[in-house]
């Protein structure tokens, strides 16, 4: 109820009071009505008082949750996750305020529920969360997380749109993928190594997602970097998403001469100067070259094949050669150091908070 209407009911509620006691005044029953119509009167007024109170309680509580919208936050079940003691804190902090608004202590019930919020509101929590859900399968929950961050810059849309990405692929939902991706292609087109990384992303969405005219007319505008020394990292990362497609498709001679490729390419890189997206593509095509050579070598037909087809024997040797060479375990090596980084990155954050 506005302020204003409020002001004019008590103003005529006093004025009929007033004309009341005049009446009983006259009536000779003075001090018992008096009584009576006093205490009325101050029903009615706290009844306003105190819908006012809680109407306004109502708004601000509203503005905080939109201010805040982590209230209902999916965290991942894990235990050092969830018994961790910004957690709980943040648990009593909310449990805290739901007795206070039961009790119609707003001011205080409020106070509480804003401390509650902040410190689940943080972003980097957020993410941080949402990436062990990602890791544990939970990709739903992870996106519902994500999906409630209001980016504020350019940076911050990236950072969402490409963790929205990931989620998408986790899924198998590329053409979903694919979209975000062609966002973020927007945001980056005067950086040309984000640029390039984008396009070689999509190219491995579309091959998943069997778009072969798209991912043709694409691998055009990529396959020049081949030529460029500084993009290195990114020749393992498109060769891994060659060397997919191939297999895919039962292509056995291309996928031989791109794994012959990489071969070369790894003796001649200096392997300290890959950064993570090199690193994972490398570990990635010396799993499938292990896989594939012991698939060559058990099928005959293929093998000889390749050898018609100007395949050297002594090459295909090389390659098993190189491969035992590596550990075969690298890739799932990385994916649980990966995990458990998340994970200590995780705590490390609620560590940091002091609700």
């Amino acid at each position: 109820m506005p302020v204003n209407n409020i002001r004019r009911l008590i103003i005529l509620l006093a004025f009929l009071s007033l004309i009341g006691l005049l009446v009983v005044e006259a009536f000779s029953f003075t001090s018992i009505l008096t009584a009576i119509i006093v205490d009325i009167l101050s029903l009615i007024i706290n009844e306003i008082w105190n819908s006012y109170k809680k109407d306004k309680y109502k708004k601000e509580k509203q503005n905080l949750l939109i201010l805040y919208p982590f209230k209902k936050l999916n965290i991942p079940e894990l235990k050092e996750i969830k018994d961790h003691k910004t957690i709980t804190k943040i648990k009593k902090y909310f449990k805290k305020h739901n007795r206070l608004e039961e009790n119609e202590k707003y001011q205080d019930a409020l106070e509480y529920l804003k401390k509650a919020l902040e410190a689940k509101s943080d972003i980097e929590l957020v993410y941080s969360f949402s990436s062990i859900l990602v890791t544990e399968g939970e990709c739903d929950k992870a996106i519902e997380n994500i999906n409630k961050i209001s980016p504020k810059n350019e940076r911050e849309k990236i950072q969402k749109l490409t963790f929205l990405t990931r989620c998408y692929v986790n899924k198998s939902e590329f053409k979903k993928a694919l979209n975000h991706l062609k966002e973020i292609e927007k945001i980056i087109k005067n950086d040309d190594y984000s640029l390039i990384f984008n396009k070689i992303e999509q190219l491995d969405y579309l091959y998943l997602d069997n778009n072969v005219d798209e991912a043709t007319t694409l691998l055009k505008e990529v396959s020049h970097i081949f030529k460029e020394e500084k993009f290195v990292s990114l020749h393992f990362y498109l060769l891994r998403t060659l060397i997919d497609r191939c297999l895919s498709v039962k292509n056995h001679l291309s996928t031989i001469q791109l794994l012959s490729y990489s071969n070369r390419l790894l003796e001649n890189s200096n392997i300290t100067e890959l950064n993570e997206i090199g690193l994972a593509s490398l570990v990635a095509i010396i799993d499938i070259k292990r896989i594939y050579i012991n698939f060559l070598i058990e099928n005959k037909e293929i093998y000889d094949m390749l050898l018609e087809n100007g395949i050297k024997e002594e090459d295909i040797q090389s390659l098993k050669e190189k491969n035992q060479e590596q550990t075969s375990d690298i890739n799932g090596k990385i994916i649980s150091h990966v995990k458990e980084y998340i994970k200590e990155m995780t705590i490390k954050k609620l560590n940091s908070i002091n609700p």
